[in-house]
Protein backbone atom coordinates (compact mmCIF):
# COMPACT_ATOMS: atom_id res chain seq x y z
CA UNK A 1 0.00 0.00 0.00
CA UNK A 2 2.84 2.39 0.80
CA UNK A 3 4.31 1.79 -2.66
CA UNK A 4 1.03 2.39 -4.49
CA UNK A 5 0.42 5.65 -2.57
CA UNK A 6 3.91 6.83 -3.50
CA UNK A 7 3.27 5.80 -7.09
CA UNK A 8 -0.01 7.76 -7.14
CA UNK A 9 1.78 10.74 -5.62
CA UNK A 10 4.48 10.64 -8.32
CA UNK A 11 1.92 10.35 -11.15
CA UNK A 12 -0.17 13.25 -9.85
CA UNK A 13 2.93 15.39 -9.34
CA UNK A 14 4.13 14.69 -12.90
CA UNK A 15 0.77 15.88 -14.29
CA UNK A 16 0.96 19.09 -12.22
CA UNK A 17 4.55 19.83 -13.31
CA UNK A 18 3.55 19.30 -16.96
CA UNK A 19 0.66 21.71 -16.36
CA UNK A 20 3.15 24.34 -15.16
CA UNK A 21 5.40 23.74 -18.19
CA UNK A 22 2.55 24.18 -20.67
CA UNK A 23 0.87 27.01 -18.72
CA UNK A 24 2.37 29.98 -20.65
CA UNK A 25 1.18 28.55 -23.99
CA UNK A 26 -2.15 27.42 -22.52
CA UNK A 27 -2.82 30.89 -21.13
CA UNK A 28 -2.53 32.39 -24.61
CA UNK A 29 -3.89 29.77 -26.96
CA UNK A 30 -5.97 27.21 -25.02
CA UNK A 31 -9.44 27.66 -23.46
CA UNK A 32 -9.49 28.27 -19.71
CA UNK A 33 -11.37 24.99 -19.24
CA UNK A 34 -8.24 23.18 -20.56
CA UNK A 35 -6.23 24.35 -17.56
CA UNK A 36 -9.00 23.37 -15.17
CA UNK A 37 -9.36 19.91 -16.74
CA UNK A 38 -5.62 19.22 -16.50
CA UNK A 39 -5.75 20.07 -12.79
CA UNK A 40 -8.70 17.67 -12.40
CA UNK A 41 -6.65 15.04 -14.23
CA UNK A 42 -3.87 15.55 -11.69
CA UNK A 43 -6.42 14.99 -8.91
CA UNK A 44 -7.49 11.70 -10.51
CA UNK A 45 -3.90 10.45 -10.66
CA UNK A 46 -3.47 11.38 -6.99
CA UNK A 47 -6.64 9.49 -6.00
CA UNK A 48 -6.93 6.49 -8.37
CA UNK A 49 -4.30 3.71 -8.19
CA UNK A 50 -3.81 3.27 -11.94
CA UNK A 51 -0.78 1.08 -11.18
CA UNK A 52 -3.15 -1.64 -9.94
CA UNK A 53 -4.55 -1.89 -13.48
CA UNK A 54 -1.16 -2.18 -15.16
CA UNK A 55 -1.54 -5.83 -16.15
CA UNK A 56 -5.06 -5.20 -17.43
CA UNK A 57 -3.68 -2.49 -19.72
CA UNK A 58 -0.92 -4.83 -20.91
CA UNK A 59 -3.44 -7.59 -21.60
CA UNK A 60 -5.60 -5.23 -23.65
CA UNK A 61 -2.51 -4.03 -25.50
CA UNK A 62 -1.45 -7.60 -26.33
CA UNK A 63 -4.90 -8.36 -27.69
CA UNK A 64 -4.45 -5.61 -30.26
CA UNK A 65 -0.74 -6.31 -30.85
CA UNK A 66 0.07 -9.97 -30.04
CA UNK A 67 3.58 -9.62 -31.46
CA UNK A 68 4.46 -7.07 -28.78
CA UNK A 69 4.84 -9.73 -26.09
CA UNK A 70 8.56 -10.19 -26.64
CA UNK A 71 9.35 -6.64 -25.50
CA UNK A 72 6.53 -5.95 -23.02
CA UNK A 73 6.86 -9.16 -20.98
CA UNK A 74 9.97 -10.12 -18.97
CA UNK A 75 11.86 -13.19 -20.14
CA UNK A 76 12.92 -14.35 -16.67
CA UNK A 77 10.67 -14.96 -13.68
CA UNK A 78 11.92 -15.18 -10.10
CA UNK A 79 10.24 -15.48 -6.73
CA UNK A 80 11.48 -13.04 -4.12
CA UNK A 81 10.10 -14.62 -0.97
CA UNK A 82 10.45 -11.37 0.98
CA UNK A 83 7.88 -9.69 -1.25
CA UNK A 84 5.17 -12.36 -1.18
CA UNK A 85 2.54 -13.37 1.33
CA UNK A 86 2.49 -17.19 1.38
CA UNK A 87 -0.78 -18.92 2.17
CA UNK A 88 -0.99 -22.68 2.77
CA UNK A 89 -3.96 -24.78 3.87
CA UNK A 90 -2.90 -24.64 7.50
CA UNK A 91 -0.45 -21.76 7.71
CA UNK A 92 0.10 -18.11 6.79
CA UNK A 93 3.54 -16.57 6.51
CA UNK A 94 4.18 -12.83 6.16
CA UNK A 95 7.80 -11.63 5.78
CA UNK A 96 9.14 -9.36 8.51
CA UNK A 97 9.70 -6.42 6.17
CA UNK A 98 6.04 -6.55 5.11
CA UNK A 99 4.97 -6.46 8.77
CA UNK A 100 7.07 -3.33 9.27
CA UNK A 101 5.51 -1.74 6.18
CA UNK A 102 2.05 -2.59 7.50
CA UNK A 103 2.83 -0.79 10.76
CA UNK A 104 4.08 2.25 8.85
CA UNK A 105 0.91 2.18 6.74
CA UNK A 106 -1.28 2.21 9.87
CA UNK A 107 0.58 5.27 11.17
CA UNK A 108 0.26 7.10 7.84
CA UNK A 109 -3.40 6.18 7.59
CA UNK A 110 -4.02 7.54 11.09
CA UNK A 111 -2.39 10.85 10.18
CA UNK A 112 -4.46 11.11 6.99
CA UNK A 113 -7.67 10.33 8.89
CA UNK A 114 -6.92 13.01 11.49
CA UNK A 115 -6.28 15.58 8.75
CA UNK A 116 -9.51 14.70 6.94
CA UNK A 117 -11.58 14.84 10.17
CA UNK A 118 -10.10 18.25 10.94
CA UNK A 119 -11.16 19.46 7.50
CA UNK A 120 -14.71 18.16 8.02
CA UNK A 121 -14.95 20.04 11.30
CA UNK A 122 -13.87 23.25 9.55
CA UNK A 123 -16.55 22.65 6.93
CA UNK A 124 -19.27 22.30 9.55
CA UNK A 125 -18.08 25.47 11.26
CA UNK A 126 -18.14 27.41 7.99
CA UNK A 127 -21.56 26.09 7.02
CA UNK A 128 -23.05 27.08 10.36
CA UNK A 129 -21.45 30.52 10.10
CA UNK A 130 -22.70 31.16 6.54
CA UNK A 131 -26.26 30.01 7.23
CA UNK A 132 -26.65 31.89 10.49
CA UNK A 133 -29.76 34.13 10.46
CA UNK A 134 -30.10 34.03 6.66
CA UNK A 135 -33.23 35.29 4.91
CA UNK A 136 -34.54 33.57 1.80
CA UNK A 137 -34.63 35.89 -1.18
CA UNK A 138 -38.12 37.11 -2.10
CA UNK A 139 -37.01 39.85 -4.49
CA UNK A 140 -38.50 39.40 -7.96
CA UNK A 141 -35.47 40.69 -9.89
CA UNK A 142 -33.04 38.34 -8.12
CA UNK A 143 -35.31 35.31 -8.60
CA UNK A 144 -35.89 36.08 -12.28
CA UNK A 145 -32.15 36.34 -12.94
CA UNK A 146 -31.52 33.14 -10.97
CA UNK A 147 -34.18 31.24 -12.93
CA UNK A 148 -33.00 32.53 -16.30
CA UNK A 149 -29.29 31.79 -15.74
CA UNK A 150 -30.06 28.34 -14.29
CA UNK A 151 -31.98 27.52 -17.47
CA UNK A 152 -29.10 28.76 -19.67
CA UNK A 153 -26.59 26.64 -17.74
CA UNK A 154 -28.83 23.56 -17.83
CA UNK A 155 -29.00 23.35 -14.03
CA UNK A 156 -32.11 21.30 -13.24
CA UNK A 157 -31.87 21.17 -9.45
CA UNK A 158 -33.48 23.95 -7.49
CA UNK A 159 -31.00 26.55 -6.29
CA UNK A 160 -31.83 28.46 -3.14
CA UNK A 161 -30.70 32.09 -2.81
CA UNK A 162 -30.34 33.74 0.61
CA UNK A 163 -29.33 37.11 2.03
CA UNK A 164 -27.00 37.24 5.02
CA UNK A 165 -25.77 40.06 7.23
CA UNK A 166 -22.71 37.97 8.13
CA UNK A 167 -21.49 37.36 4.57
CA UNK A 168 -19.01 39.83 3.10
CA UNK A 169 -18.91 38.32 -0.38
CA UNK A 170 -21.27 36.28 -2.56
CA UNK A 171 -20.52 32.60 -2.00
CA UNK A 172 -21.89 29.11 -2.55
CA UNK A 173 -21.97 26.35 0.05
CA UNK A 174 -23.21 22.77 -0.07
CA UNK A 175 -22.28 19.97 -2.49
CA UNK A 176 -25.56 18.07 -2.92
CA UNK A 177 -27.92 20.96 -2.10
CA UNK A 178 -25.97 24.09 -3.07
CA UNK A 179 -27.08 27.42 -1.65
CA UNK A 180 -26.08 30.83 -2.99
CA UNK A 181 -25.58 33.41 -0.23
CA UNK A 182 -25.56 37.14 -1.08
CA UNK A 183 -24.42 39.79 1.43
CA UNK A 184 -27.39 41.89 2.53
CA UNK A 185 -25.68 45.17 1.55
CA UNK A 186 -25.71 44.02 -2.12
CA UNK A 187 -29.49 43.76 -2.31
CA UNK A 188 -29.81 47.15 -3.99
CA UNK A 189 -27.05 46.90 -6.63
CA UNK A 190 -27.71 47.54 -10.33
CA UNK A 191 -29.40 44.88 -12.47
CA UNK A 192 -26.25 44.17 -14.49
CA UNK A 193 -24.25 43.72 -11.27
CA UNK A 194 -26.87 41.30 -9.98
CA UNK A 195 -26.40 39.29 -13.15
CA UNK A 196 -22.63 39.28 -12.68
CA UNK A 197 -23.01 37.91 -9.16
CA UNK A 198 -25.54 35.22 -10.09
CA UNK A 199 -23.71 34.06 -13.22
CA UNK A 200 -20.45 33.71 -11.32
CA UNK A 201 -21.96 31.68 -8.48
CA UNK A 202 -24.05 29.46 -10.79
CA UNK A 203 -20.90 28.87 -12.83
CA UNK A 204 -19.40 27.26 -9.72
CA UNK A 205 -22.47 25.06 -9.35
CA UNK A 206 -22.43 24.09 -13.03
CA UNK A 207 -18.75 23.07 -12.82
CA UNK A 208 -19.22 21.33 -9.45
CA UNK A 209 -16.31 23.41 -8.15
CA UNK A 210 -17.13 22.71 -4.53
CA UNK A 211 -16.93 18.94 -5.07
CA UNK A 212 -13.62 19.38 -6.92
CA UNK A 213 -12.32 21.42 -4.00
CA UNK A 214 -13.32 18.66 -1.59
CA UNK A 215 -11.40 16.14 -3.73
CA UNK A 216 -8.37 18.44 -3.59
CA UNK A 217 -8.64 18.52 0.20
CA UNK A 218 -8.86 14.72 0.22
CA UNK A 219 -5.67 14.62 -1.84
CA UNK A 220 -4.00 16.85 0.74
CA UNK A 221 -5.13 14.48 3.51
CA UNK A 222 -3.88 11.31 1.78
CA UNK A 223 -0.67 12.79 0.34
CA UNK A 224 0.06 15.18 3.18
CA UNK A 225 3.79 14.44 2.84
CA UNK A 226 3.86 15.78 -0.75
CA UNK A 227 4.17 19.60 -0.97
CA UNK A 228 2.88 19.53 -4.57
CA UNK A 229 -0.63 18.79 -3.23
CA UNK A 230 -0.80 22.15 -1.45
CA UNK A 231 0.21 24.05 -4.58
CA UNK A 232 -2.33 21.99 -6.55
CA UNK A 233 -5.10 22.97 -4.13
CA UNK A 234 -4.27 26.67 -4.38
CA UNK A 235 -4.15 26.50 -8.18
CA UNK A 236 -7.50 24.70 -8.36
CA UNK A 237 -9.08 27.44 -6.22
CA UNK A 238 -7.56 30.13 -8.48
CA UNK A 239 -8.46 28.54 -11.83
CA UNK A 240 -12.02 27.77 -10.72
CA UNK A 241 -12.52 31.50 -10.02
CA UNK A 242 -10.91 32.50 -13.33
CA UNK A 243 -13.09 29.95 -15.12
CA UNK A 244 -16.27 31.47 -13.63
CA UNK A 245 -15.03 34.97 -14.48
CA UNK A 246 -14.83 33.75 -18.07
CA UNK A 247 -18.47 32.57 -17.83
CA UNK A 248 -19.49 35.96 -16.45
CA UNK A 249 -17.73 38.02 -19.12
CA UNK A 250 -18.62 35.86 -22.10
CA UNK A 251 -19.51 38.11 -25.05
CA UNK A 252 -18.77 41.17 -22.88
CA UNK A 253 -15.98 43.57 -23.83
CA UNK A 254 -14.50 46.97 -23.05
CA UNK A 255 -16.21 49.09 -20.41
CA UNK A 256 -18.45 46.24 -19.20
CA UNK A 257 -15.38 44.20 -18.23
CA UNK A 258 -14.04 47.21 -16.37
CA UNK A 259 -17.29 47.44 -14.39
CA UNK A 260 -16.95 43.81 -13.32
CA UNK A 261 -13.31 44.21 -12.28
CA UNK A 262 -14.25 47.34 -10.28
CA UNK A 263 -16.98 45.34 -8.55
CA UNK A 264 -14.42 42.74 -7.49
CA UNK A 265 -12.06 45.42 -6.18
CA UNK A 266 -14.83 47.18 -4.22
CA UNK A 267 -15.99 43.93 -2.62
CA UNK A 268 -12.43 42.94 -1.71
CA UNK A 269 -12.06 46.11 0.37
CA UNK A 270 -14.96 45.15 2.65
CA UNK A 271 -13.49 44.40 6.04
CA UNK A 272 -14.99 41.46 7.85
CA UNK A 273 -13.91 38.74 10.24
CA UNK A 274 -14.23 35.65 8.12
CA UNK A 275 -13.63 31.94 8.85
CA UNK A 276 -11.78 29.49 6.62
CA UNK A 277 -13.45 29.40 3.20
CA UNK A 278 -11.82 26.33 1.69
CA UNK A 279 -15.25 24.71 1.57
CA UNK A 280 -17.08 27.52 -0.16
CA UNK A 281 -16.68 29.06 -3.58
CA UNK A 282 -16.96 32.83 -3.37
CA UNK A 283 -16.71 35.76 -5.72
CA UNK A 284 -13.99 37.72 -3.97
CA UNK A 285 -10.60 36.46 -2.87
CA UNK A 286 -8.75 38.30 -0.12
CA UNK A 287 -5.51 37.17 -1.72
CA UNK A 288 -4.27 40.30 -3.50
CA UNK A 289 -2.10 38.36 -5.95
CA UNK A 290 -5.02 36.16 -6.97
CA UNK A 291 -7.28 39.19 -7.47
CA UNK A 292 -4.59 40.81 -9.61
CA UNK A 293 -4.22 37.61 -11.60
CA UNK A 294 -7.97 37.44 -12.27
CA UNK A 295 -8.09 41.05 -13.48
CA UNK A 296 -5.08 40.49 -15.75
CA UNK A 297 -6.87 37.49 -17.28
CA UNK A 298 -9.87 39.75 -18.02
CA UNK A 299 -7.63 42.27 -19.77
CA UNK A 300 -5.96 39.72 -22.03
CA UNK A 301 -6.84 40.31 -25.71
CA UNK A 302 -8.95 37.64 -27.36
CA UNK A 303 -6.92 35.18 -29.45
CA UNK A 304 -7.90 32.24 -31.57
CA UNK A 305 -8.18 29.10 -29.44
CA UNK A 306 -6.43 26.05 -30.87
CA UNK A 307 -8.85 23.35 -29.73
CA UNK A 308 -7.20 20.45 -31.59
CA UNK A 309 -3.75 21.37 -30.29
CA UNK A 310 -5.19 21.65 -26.78
CA UNK A 311 -6.67 18.14 -27.04
CA UNK A 312 -3.39 16.68 -28.36
CA UNK A 313 -1.42 18.38 -25.59
CA UNK A 314 -3.86 17.10 -22.97
CA UNK A 315 -3.54 13.56 -24.34
CA UNK A 316 0.26 13.82 -24.27
CA UNK A 317 0.19 14.97 -20.63
CA UNK A 318 -2.12 12.08 -19.74
CA UNK A 319 0.22 9.53 -21.38
CA UNK A 320 3.38 10.92 -19.79
CA UNK A 321 1.69 11.14 -16.38
CA UNK A 322 0.58 7.50 -16.67
CA UNK A 323 4.05 6.15 -17.44
CA UNK A 324 5.15 5.96 -13.75
CA UNK A 325 2.13 3.71 -13.10
CA UNK A 326 3.84 0.94 -15.07
CA UNK A 327 6.78 1.00 -12.65
CA UNK A 328 4.48 -0.21 -9.87
CA UNK A 329 4.38 -3.94 -9.09
CA UNK A 330 1.16 -4.95 -7.26
CA UNK A 331 1.63 -7.04 -4.06
CA UNK A 332 1.29 -10.79 -4.57
CA UNK A 333 -0.06 -13.71 -2.57
CA UNK A 334 1.37 -17.18 -3.23
CA UNK A 335 -1.24 -19.88 -2.54
CA UNK A 336 0.14 -23.32 -1.69
CA UNK A 337 -2.36 -26.19 -1.93
CA UNK A 338 -0.65 -28.30 0.69
CA UNK A 339 -0.26 -28.65 4.46
CA UNK A 340 3.07 -27.66 6.00
CA UNK A 341 4.21 -27.54 9.59
CA UNK A 342 6.01 -24.20 9.31
CA UNK A 343 6.34 -21.93 6.32
CA UNK A 344 8.82 -19.47 7.80
CA UNK A 345 11.83 -21.84 7.91
CA UNK A 346 11.96 -22.79 4.23
CA UNK A 347 11.39 -19.20 3.19
CA UNK A 348 14.20 -17.46 5.04
CA UNK A 349 16.30 -17.30 1.87
CA UNK A 350 15.41 -14.49 -0.47
CA UNK A 351 15.24 -16.50 -3.70
CA UNK A 352 14.61 -20.17 -2.96
CA UNK A 353 12.17 -22.62 -4.50
CA UNK A 354 11.26 -25.87 -2.72
CA UNK A 355 9.53 -29.05 -3.83
CA UNK A 356 6.41 -28.17 -1.81
CA UNK A 357 5.67 -25.41 -4.32
CA UNK A 358 4.07 -25.71 -7.70
CA UNK A 359 7.20 -25.54 -9.83
CA UNK A 360 5.28 -24.84 -13.03
CA UNK A 361 4.17 -21.49 -11.70
CA UNK A 362 7.73 -20.34 -10.93
CA UNK A 363 9.61 -21.60 -13.99
CA UNK A 364 12.49 -19.41 -15.09
CA UNK A 365 13.28 -19.60 -18.79
CA UNK A 366 16.92 -19.40 -19.81
CA UNK A 367 18.24 -19.70 -23.36
CA UNK A 368 21.39 -21.77 -22.54
CA UNK A 369 23.25 -23.24 -19.61
CA UNK A 370 26.25 -21.10 -20.43
CA UNK A 371 25.93 -17.82 -22.34
CA UNK A 372 26.94 -14.21 -22.59
CA UNK A 373 24.29 -11.49 -22.49
CA UNK A 374 25.26 -8.01 -23.62
CA UNK A 375 23.94 -4.85 -22.07
CA UNK A 376 22.28 -4.20 -25.43
CA UNK A 377 20.19 -7.40 -25.04
CA UNK A 378 22.18 -9.63 -27.39
CA UNK A 379 22.73 -13.26 -26.33
CA UNK A 380 25.67 -15.47 -27.40
CA UNK A 381 25.92 -19.16 -26.43
CA UNK A 382 29.24 -20.21 -24.92
CA UNK A 383 30.90 -23.60 -24.80
CA UNK A 384 32.57 -24.98 -21.68
CA UNK A 385 34.94 -26.99 -23.88
CA UNK A 386 36.19 -24.19 -26.07
CA UNK A 387 37.91 -20.96 -25.17
CA UNK A 388 37.42 -18.05 -27.54
CA UNK A 389 40.67 -16.91 -29.12
CA UNK A 390 41.24 -13.39 -30.37
CA UNK A 391 42.76 -12.52 -33.69
CA UNK A 392 46.29 -11.04 -33.35
CA UNK A 393 45.42 -8.30 -35.80
CA UNK A 394 42.12 -7.35 -34.11
CA UNK A 395 41.94 -3.81 -32.74
CA UNK A 396 39.10 -4.90 -30.38
CA UNK A 397 35.86 -3.01 -29.97
CA UNK A 398 34.35 -4.20 -26.68
CA UNK A 399 30.79 -4.03 -25.40
CA UNK A 400 29.88 -4.74 -21.77
CA UNK A 401 27.75 -7.65 -20.66
CA UNK A 402 27.34 -10.54 -18.24
CA UNK A 403 28.45 -14.17 -18.42
CA UNK A 404 25.70 -16.37 -17.01
CA UNK A 405 26.42 -19.95 -15.99
CA UNK A 406 23.75 -22.44 -14.92
CA UNK A 407 25.04 -25.48 -12.99
CA UNK A 408 22.63 -28.28 -12.07
CA UNK A 409 23.54 -30.59 -9.18
CA UNK A 410 22.71 -34.27 -8.69
CA UNK A 411 20.17 -33.53 -5.93
CA UNK A 412 18.05 -31.44 -8.38
CA UNK A 413 19.33 -28.19 -6.89
CA UNK A 414 21.15 -25.66 -9.06
CA UNK A 415 23.27 -22.56 -9.02
CA UNK A 416 23.26 -19.59 -11.38
CA UNK A 417 26.34 -17.38 -11.36
CA UNK A 418 26.64 -13.93 -12.91
CA UNK A 419 30.09 -12.71 -13.94
CA UNK A 420 31.13 -9.46 -15.55
CA UNK A 421 32.36 -9.86 -19.11
CA UNK A 422 33.35 -7.92 -22.21
CA UNK A 423 33.00 -9.17 -25.77
CA UNK A 424 34.78 -7.90 -28.84
CA UNK A 425 32.23 -7.36 -31.61
CA UNK A 426 34.99 -7.81 -34.21
CA UNK A 427 36.71 -11.09 -33.28
CA UNK A 428 34.25 -12.39 -30.70
CA UNK A 429 36.69 -12.89 -27.82
CA UNK A 430 35.07 -12.67 -24.38
CA UNK A 431 37.06 -11.37 -21.43
CA UNK A 432 35.78 -12.66 -18.09
CA UNK A 433 35.82 -10.41 -15.01
CA UNK A 434 34.74 -10.87 -11.39
CA UNK A 435 31.64 -12.70 -10.18
CA UNK A 436 28.97 -10.19 -9.16
CA UNK A 437 26.19 -12.53 -7.95
CA UNK A 438 25.33 -16.18 -7.40
CA UNK A 439 21.83 -17.56 -6.77
CA UNK A 440 21.23 -21.03 -5.26
CA UNK A 441 17.95 -22.90 -5.80
CA UNK A 442 16.74 -25.82 -3.65
CA UNK A 443 14.88 -27.23 -6.65
CA UNK A 444 15.96 -26.17 -10.14
CA UNK A 445 13.14 -24.13 -11.73
CA UNK A 446 14.90 -23.49 -15.03
CA UNK A 447 13.75 -24.52 -18.46
CA UNK A 448 15.62 -24.09 -21.72
CA UNK A 449 13.95 -21.92 -24.35
CA UNK A 450 16.62 -22.81 -26.92
CA UNK A 451 18.12 -26.31 -27.40
CA UNK A 452 21.73 -26.72 -26.28
CA UNK A 453 24.18 -27.41 -29.08
CA UNK A 454 25.68 -30.87 -29.31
Amino acid sequence: MRVIILNMSVCGSVIFFLYLIFYPAAKRYFPICWRYNILKLSLLFFLIPFGEFKYLFLLMFHQFMPESGFWTMPEHYKIDTQKYIFLAEDHLWIPENMKVLAAILVCLGTISLMIFCAQLLKYQRLKQFCLKDVLECDTTSWNEILKRISSQFGIKKKISLFFSVYADSPLTVGVFAPKVIIPEFLDGVLEEEKQYLVVHELGHIKNKDLAVRFLALLVMAVHWFNPVCYFLFREICAISEIHCDDYTLKNIKGAERKKYSNLLINLSTESFKKPEKHYAVHLVSYNVKLLERRIQEMKMPEKKKHIILACLTGGLICIIGGIPSFAYIPPSVYVLNAQVSNLSNPLESERTVYSDFDIQSVIEHIPYNYYWQGDDGSIIQLDYRQKAESSPSCTHDHIAGTIIKHIQNNDDSCKVSYTEGERCILCGKITEGKEVNAVHYGICPHEMTISEME
